[in-house]
């Protein structure tokens, strides 16, 4: 080993930590996922560079690294990124009480731009890039509206929002933002340090912030501080008309509209309500929230990714996403295998880039709702998504006569889940159990997933025990592997009462766009029905339907949703 290859990973670990602790290369991850799920479509490597201010190498680095953990893809024929749908099968089930959080959200925006006439913003701070990035809006009932399409994220002094959210950081940290240059967006945008202040001090004064022509030429607005449940503001909540909007800005209406809703929203987000949700959706989904019981064993034989801290990251969130309650750090720290140091500064990550809150003493961290409010339009167009490939499983089901599913895995990567189901209408036939989870081996959906999977990954779920789920479970790790080998030669695997006693099941690798394999399309009835004549017959539809969902789970998504299925 030459002395530059021995310093190299010192020099990597001194760049990664900021002076506030945080880990920079997890914060541009986390700011190019938002990106990805605020754009239309697929962007360049170019747009990105442009939009986040990130050099094209660097930017590669953790594209490399969020493709490797399955959250983004790159479309092979254009070379643009975008995030990955694939993930869609999973976020959708688990995030169900942050969705509820979301659509409660837009309706309160909504009323307010039925009752204001203008156009309602909730912008979001971006405190590492200096702007502010809508994360929803509504549009008022009336002709003569602002309309916003395509708008990037806007420097923080050139909008009422980000105004308020200035008016309150930290000295300190108001005064780097300063440093950093006032840059102009229209010829009314303030550029100077002292009017800045000034216009800070009227909303500290005043409880909201004004705009006059800052940020767009033909918009004035005024916006009011919008609080997260740790109780700092985070944002703001505005209202925009065109200049030559009749009715002209009624100031101390609209600002008092706007601080009920703010302080509604506020409410929305606080940990008491979002309990409420998670136990609402825990009493009636059949989608458990599981926590592995061992350490993540970190990276095991895959390769490495480019950027590590980026990868721990989103690991930590895949975590969280299973405990949306919340999890003490040293929890955090022991589950996913790291020094309690490093995950509290990936975690201090994550807090500062709105993803993740601490908001009650002991509770520790949990995921914040406002990820998912920014996201809302991706989630409600993923239900159009949803649809299109419930018409895939249905065609199967009615080509068949039985049950067809996607099934993925839990959390823990130990047991299968349907994440969507379509029954057929005919007497013989079998329910999915709303309660019964059946380890991946037992399963013809699981025996998929786990044979194009690592060897490590396959070696560390075998080391964690085969158990028997029925009589006909595989349990012995060298048949276990005989099957997994069958399955990768036949590209299909089967199920012979191993899950469920009377039922048998088949399915095949469902792939994302990068061709890796996510989950599986599964076909389910009782088991004198898969005959070798049925297997022969259904295989050609069961591989067509995995493809078509495939190409589905395409960066183009959203441009799918509007073809027909």
């Amino acid at each position: 080993m030459t002395v530059s290859e021995r310093k190299r990973p010192v020099r990597r670990r001194a760049a990664a930590a900021t002076r506030d602790g945080t880990i920079q290369s997890a914060a541009r991850a986390i700011q190019i996922i938002r990106a990805l799920t605020y754009a239309a479509g697929p962007k360049s490597l170019a747009e990105l560079s442009s939009e986040l201010g990130l050099h094209k190498v660097t930017l590669v680095r953790l594209l490399r690294t969020l493709m490797a953990e399955g959250v983004a893809v790159q479309d092979a024929g254009t070379k643009r990124y975008a995030w990955n749908p694939a993930s869609l099968i999973r976020l959708v089930a688990l995030a169900n009480p942050l969705l509820a959080v979301g659509e409660s959200v837009q309706q309160a925006l909504d009323e307010v731009a039925a009752t204001s006439g203008g156009t309602v913003l909730l912008f979001v701070a971006n405190p590492a890039g200096g702007v502010a990035h809508v994360a929803a809006r509504a549009y008022p009932p009336t002709p003569v509206r602002f309309e916003l399409k395509g708008w990037p994220p806007c420097p923080l002094h050139s909008i009422a929002s980000g105004k308020c959210y200035l008016a309150y950081l930290p000295e300190a940290e108001l005064e780097a933002y300063i440093r950093r240059g006032l840059v102009a967006v229209t010829d009314h945008t303030i550029t100077s340090p002292e009017r800045l202040r000034e216009e800070l001090e009227f909303v500290r004064e005043h409880g909201y912030a004004l705009n006059r022509k800052e940020a767009v030429g033909q918009s004035d607005g005024l916006a009011v501080p919008l609080y997260g449940a740790s109780g700092n503001v985070i944002g703001g909540l505005a209202v925009a008309y065109p200049v030559s909007y009749p009715k002209g800005l009624r100031v101390a209406e609209v600002a008092g509209t706007l601080r009920q809703c703010a302080g509604a929203i506020s409410a929305m987000l606080s940990y008491e309500r979002w309990a409420s949700r998670v136990r609402e959706f825990r009493s009636r989904a059949r989608v458990q929230q599981l926590i592995p019981d061992s350490p993540d064993p970190g990276f095991g034989d895959d390769a490495m990714p480019a950027v590590r801290s980026a990868a721990r990251a989103l690991r930590i969130l895949t975590l969280l996403f299973s405990v949306p309650e919340g999890m003490p750090v040293g929890e955090i720290a022991r589950r996913r295998g790291l020094s309690v140091v490093t995950a509290t500064r990936l975690l201090r990550t994550l807090e500062r880039e709105h993803v993740v809150v601490r908001d009650a003493p002991g509770r520790g961290y949990r995921i914040s709702p406002m990820p998912w409010i920014r996201i809302a339009s991706a989630f409600r167009s993923a239900a159009g998504l949803a649809e299109l490939t419930r018409a895939v499983l249905q065609r199967l089901a009615d080509a068949t006569g039985v049950m067809s599913s996607i099934t993925v895995p839990d959390p823990t990567g130990r047991m299968l889940v349907d994440q969507q189901v379509v029954i057929p209408d005919r007497p013989v036939r079998i329910n999915p159990n709303d309660d019964v989870f059946p380890p991946l081996h037992a399963t013809s959906g699981g025996k998929c997933y786990l044979a194009f999977q690592s060897p490590g990954l396959l070696d560390r779920y075998i080391g964690a025990g085969l158990p028997a789920w029925t009589e006909a479970t595989i349990t012995s790790a060298c048949q276990l592997r005989r099957d997994l080998a069958l399955t990768r030669e036949r590209g299909y695997a089967l199920n012979v009462e191993e899950s469920s006693a009377g039922v048998g099941a088949m399915a095949v690798p469902l792939r994302d766009v990068a061709g890796r394999v996510v989950g599986a399309v599964t076909l389910a009835s009782v088991v004198t029905e898969f005959t070798k004549e049925s297997i022969r017959e259904w295989l050609p539809l069961l591989r067509e339907a995995a493809e078509r969902l495939s190409e589905i789970l395409a960066p183009d998504w959203r441009e799918r949703l509007s073809r027909p299925a």
